[in-house]
């Protein structure tokens, strides 16, 4: 087994996605659009949430 700073870890960290990937490329369409939508609504959630808390941190942060 390798240890966490050894590039083997980073290495398999990095084939998942394309794993996963590869996993669908033979899925039925429906299965791929829930993964599109899966995917925008994450996306989506990520752009309001720092939209929302970082101007409020960087206020904090001014405060200080």
């Amino acid at each position: 087994m390798t240890g966490h700073g050894s590039s083997g870890m980073n290495t398999e960290y990095r084939s998942r996605p394309i794993a996963h990937l590869l996993a669908l490329k033979d899925a039925p369409d429906d299965v791929l659009l829930d993964q599109v939508e899966t995917i925008g609504v994450t996306a989506a959630r990520h752009t309001l949430f720092a939209e929302m808390v970082w101007p409020w941190v960087r206020s904090c942060d001014m405060a200080r």
